[in-house]
């Protein structure tokens, strides 16, 4: 899967960036509408993260165990029919 620069979510862009200084898989910074997924961390789960976090460009209010289950669906399903 390729992970972009950029995307574009609930009509705003995002940045997103690797960084090998976060504590989390991935992040979102809304004050820089950014999307920071960790250097550090396999490629899968660099993936995984990057679907979590566009998560959370959609919906801010949704439970973080919520966030983490529905994302890992869509993940699944993504990449089981080589989307």
């Amino acid at each position: 899967m390729n992970i972009p620069d950029k995307i574009k979510s609930q009509g705003i862009w995002w940045t997103v960036r690797y960084s090998n200084d976060i504590e989390n898989l991935a992040e979102t910074d809304y004050d820089n509408l950014e999307i920071i997924i960790s250097s550090t961390i396999p490629r899968e789960l660099q993936e995984f993260a990057f679907f979590h976090e566009i998560g959370h460009t959609i919906n801010t209010t949704i439970d973080h165990a919520l966030m983490d289950s529905i994302s890992n669906q869509y993940f699944q399903v993504i990449k089981d029919n080589n989307l």
